[in-house]
């Protein structure tokens, strides 16, 4: 046996202990080809075993979309409405926790905004979202006229607001309790006239069964 297939084994038992002694004994080009092909095999492969690329690096999450090509950008009430429906989306199926959805609301909101909570979740998690979890539940988010009194935004703004009904639904017929929420905004124009969110607050209602 040559001195390179030696070192191939030598290395092979080194990585992969749990493969059998007796296919790596150095049998000459038969031993050799019988390590390779229990090497290939092997869930984990020959090659890096460590969860990273090929290139040492780990995996990066999956992009956070920054458009909703369905949406009207020319119009400041159609964004918030869009805004609002982010916030609300949640699927306990999904979701890693309650606040996921705050990587919903990007498409909506300026760059600057997005950032300023510093990855805010964009709701705290809650005895609710357990019960969610229990029964596989997804919310239907339905938008609705604004509910409240009229307000104004600085010059060069636009402030709108909207309202929305936000039902879960489960697994085997399950639906939880409607709530109502407020979503105010205040907008700005950017390039094209586009209109993106600066600021937002939410306000919750009552419940309804």
């Amino acid at each position: 046996m040559g001195l390179s297939t030696a070192l191939f084994l030598r290395v092979l038992r080194e990585r992969h202990s749990s493969i059998s002694p007796a296919v790596l004994q150095p049998t000459g080009r038969l031993g050799l080809i019988a390590a390779v092909l229990t090497c290939l095999m092997m869930a984990s492969g020959c090659g890096n075993d460590s969860g990273e690329s090929s290139d040492g690096k780990e995996s990066s999450p999956a992009p956070i979309a920054t458009v909703d090509p369905a949406l009207d950008y020319a119009d400041p009430q159609k964004v918030c409405e869009g805004l609002a429906r982010a916030i609300f989306t949640r699927d306990a199926t999904q979701d890693t926790s309650e606040g996921e959805s705050y990587r919903r609301t990007r498409p909506y909101l300026t760059a600057q905004a997005y950032g300023a909570d510093g990855g805010a979740t964009g709701g705290r998690n809650s005895v609710t979202w357990q019960e969610w979890i229990d029964h596989r539940a997804k919310t239907t988010v339905a938008v609705e006229p604004f509910i409240g009194d009229g307000f104004s935004a600085v010059a060069g703004q636009q402030a709108t607001a909207t309202t929305v009904n936000v039902t879960p639904h489960g697994a085997e017929g399950w639906k939880g309790p409607t709530t109502t929420h407020n979503v105010f905004c205040t907008l700005a124009q950017g390039n094209g006239g586009l209109w993106r969110v600066t600021e937002y607050d939410t306000e919750d209602l009552d419940a309804t069964e």
